[in-house]
Order: C-alpha cells, then structure tokens, then sequence
C-alpha cells in the first residue's frame, strides 16, 4: 500500500503527472457542471409542467361550474369563454364541444367564428366514452380551437390540452369542455435557465484556465507542504533525542549536588552552600523542562506508555499529598483531603494518573499565596471526580481559554516569580483525556481556582476496600 501512495504521489509530482492532472480539470469540473446544469434545468421543467396540469385541471374544474347553466344561452356562454379567454395568458384556448354521434359541434369558442363547425378529434371521444378528464401535452401553432390543422408558418408552442365532461344536475352527461394552457412561461424559464448556465460554465472554464496556469505554483506549494512535514518530524526526532540526551548528564549534576549539600563529600561551608542550592535549584528546572519535552514528543508520536489497569485513587492521593506537603509548608499552606477514604476502582494507568495531581496540586500550591488547597474526591452516578481547590491568583475568562495550550503562561505581577514551562497543563490534558476522562477549569480572578478531572469508574457501583 506504501508503495502504490509514493508511486502515485511521485506520479503528480513529475511534469507529466501535473500535465495529465491538469488536462484532467479541464474536462471534468466543466463537464461536471454541465450535467449538473442540466440535471437541473430538467428537474425544474418537470416540475413546473406538473404543476401547470395541476393548475389546467383545477381552472376546468373550476370553468364548468359556471358553464353549466349556460349551456342553453349561446351568447352568454360565448361571452364567459371570451372574458376567461382575455383575464389569463395562460389559457391559450377554450370549447365547448356538444356530442354528434361520433363527432361533435362546437357550441362557444375562444375563436367565435368556429362556433356550429362540426370536428372530429380522437381525444374528446375518448373523454366522452370514459367519463373522465383526460389531459395530454401536445405541439401546435398559435391556433386555439381544436378544429384548426397546423399550416406552414404557424408559430408552434407547447401547451396541455384538458378535456372533460360537463354534466347537468341529474349528473348525465350533455357537453365536453377542451381547454389549452400554454407552456411559454415553462419554456421562457428554462431557456432563461440555459442562458444562465452557459454564462456560468463560460466563467468556469476561465477559472480552470487560470487555475491550470498557476498549476506549476500550487505544486510548488505541494512539495514545500511535504518538505515541511518532514522537517517538523525531523524536530520531534530531535527533541526526542536531545532530551533523552540531556536526562543522563542531569541526572548526575542533581546527584552530585545532593551528595555535596549533604555533606557526604565532606563539609560545605555556609558561603559554598547558598550557590550550590541556587545551582540545584536551576538543575531541578532544567530537569523538569527536559521531562516536559520528552513527555510532549511521546505524545506527539503516540508512544506515551498508557497501559490502563484496574486502579484504586485512594493510595495514589495520599502519595501525591505527602509528596507536596513540604512544599505547601514552606508557604503555610494547609495541603488537605476532602473525601471519603474509600473510592471506586478507575480504568487508568496508575503512574500517569500519580503525574497528573502531582502537577495539578503543584500548581495550585505554586500559585496560591496565601489560604489553602485541597483535593476533593466526589462520586456521581458512575464517574469519580477529583477536584484541585486553590486560594490562588485566579484566572480571567480570557486566560482560561488559552490554559491548556503549549507553551502558555500567565503573565502579570503575580506570576513574573514562578517558573514553568508552560507545557504541564497541556501534557495533563492529554494524558487525562487519553484515559476516557475530562478535565475543565474553574475560576475567579482574585479569588481562586479549582480543576476537575473526572473519570469513568472501572466497576461501576463498586468501591475498593482501601489497603
């Protein structure tokens, strides 16, 4: 499969790939917007020639009502045609046809001239013999009454021919009426549709051409998009490298440090003393920013180890909370546990859910400058949640926004004199949320801040006996 994506990738790198590709979009996106276009026009003439039949056959409906009782009153009949003739242009024609054995006279016309002509048409006798309207679309001339044959130089239009009988009172049959509604307005939209269209495929092909003349510039870009891709791999590589690089010699420099304060390489004078913490102090950091890095490469290339197992919180707390206390004490701070101290068993990996309230309780205790943190634990229905509560600076709608970004920390008065990275809260996102669970924040300038993480639990209704 590997091999078939880079053929084809080199394939539309080459000049001839780009020359095939280019040709390719010069047929198919016009081609593709005529048979749209079409489709299209196709299925709004459908459409609107339903609804004119629907139309013709409700106006003859609507047309024998008021016929019916002039059947008798020749001039009155022939007066309704004309006046119904010339209040629409839909209606191209009208008769009124009375039966003559197999043929039939023509008692009023929209064509008055044609009134007493005996005709002969298919059609009507069909409508008379079933008893129902019929409706047909034909071709024709300009001419309106259905004895008139098409002579060389008529116009000729489509129309809908409705025929249909009219019945007296007692429901018998005594006339036909033949009514035509010219399809101009059908014919005059689609034409206009057509026009419409080609002035569109005519701007089309103009974009395709400039398009084609730019092609060499877009896959330009192409190769310049790979190029970079490969160069951002290139940097994940080596930062995965560097930091590993960079954990060995770190590690010794923090061990060598600890043995000389320590005094397990021989006295240390007071005066040596105050640097090396400095410089220990400076390690630690360096130390925390290469774990930072490591963590963010892994995550990035999918090789963060998160094998989920059966886990009981309980004992992870208590380590977390012993380990930062002595940090919480050098500010007096109260670091302290509200909960019950049983707690249902999660589906997480137990290291990784240690770092993730090793740095949440951490920040909360670095930014709290005076009052109190606590960890919080509350079961609903079937997750845990874990709630990290600070007295701490706070944080403004703006910021919080941006929290669990990389490389974002907020600046002002407060935090000028606390290190970090910029990297914890986005590195405990993403491992929170790669173990099925949430985190979210909550905060109010000046007053405080708490983050929940929430869990779904491992055996739900469930809780683990606490060893």
């Amino acid at each position: 499969m590997k091999r078939v994506l880079r053929a084809i990738q080199q394939f539309f790198l080459n000049e001839r790939g780009q020359l095939v590709f280019a040709v390719a979009l010069l047929l198919l996106i016009p081609g593709a917007l005529v048979l749209n276009t079409l489709s299209s026009i196709q299925s709004a003439r459908r459409n609107m020639d339903i609804e004119l039949q629907r139309k013709a056959l409700l106006a003859e409906r609507a047309f024998q009502t008021t016929v019916r009782d002039l059947l008798r009153d020749q001039p009155r009949l022939q007066q309704a045609i004309t006046d119904l003739r010339a209040s629409s242009e839909e209606v191209w024609g009208v008769d009124v046809l009375v039966p003559q054995g197999e043929q039939f006279s023509v008692l009023a016309s929209a064509v008055p001239e044609t009134a007493g002509r005996t005709i002969t048409d298919l059609n009507a006798v069909i409508a008379w013999h079933e008893d129902g309207a019929i409706a047909y679309q034909t071709v024709s001339s300009d001419r309106v009454t259905v004895g008139q044959d098409v002579r060389p130089g008529d116009r000729q239009q489509r129309f809908w021919v409705v025929i249909s009988p009219i019945k007296d009172t007692a429901g018998q049959k005594v006339a036909l009426v033949s009514m035509k509604f010219s399809s101009q307005v059908v014919d005059d939209l689609v034409a206009a549709s057509i026009v419409r269209a080609v002035f569109i495929l005519f701007l089309s092909i103009i974009v395709v051409v400039l398009l084609l003349a730019l092609n060499s510039k877009l896959f330009q870009y192409t190769v310049l998009f790979r190029k970079l891709k490969e160069v951002d791999q290139m940097k994940d590589e080596f930062i995965s490298v560097a930091s590993h690089e960079l954990r060995t010699p770190i590690t010794g420099i923090r061990g060598y440090l600890e043995m000389v304060l320590d005094g397990s390489l021989g006295p240390v004078t007071e005066q040596v003393r105050k640097p090396l913490q400095v410089v220990n102090q400076s390690a630690e950091r360096l130390g925390v920013l290469v774990e930072d890095l490591l963590n963010v490469s892994r995550i990035e290339q999918g090789r963060l180890d998160l094998v989920l197992t059966e886990v009981n919180p309980w004992p992870v707390v208590q380590e977390v909370i012993a380990e930062l206390i002595p940090m919480a004490r050098e500010k007096n701070l109260p670091l302290t546990y509200q909960g019950p101290p049983q707690l249902p068993t999660l589906k997480v990996n137990r290291d990784r859910l240690k770092q993730v309230l090793v740095n949440l309780v951490g920040n909360a205790v670095k930014y709290t400058a005076k009052g109190s943190v606590s960890v919080q634990t509350e079961q609903r229905e079937q997750e845990l949640r874990l709630r990290i509560a600070d007295t701490g600076i706070g944080m403004s709608p703006s910021e919080m926004e941006r929290l669990f970004t990389k490389f974002y920390r907020i600046r002002n008065d407060k935090t000028q004199e606390i290190s970090g990275t910029g990297l914890g809260l986005w590195i405990t996102k993403q491992i929170v949320e790669k173990m099925n669970g949430t985190i979210e924040v909550e905060s109010i300038e000046g007053v405080g801040s708490q983050f929940i993480v929430t869990f779904p639990l491992a055996m739900p209704g469930k809780v683990k006996q606490q060893k």
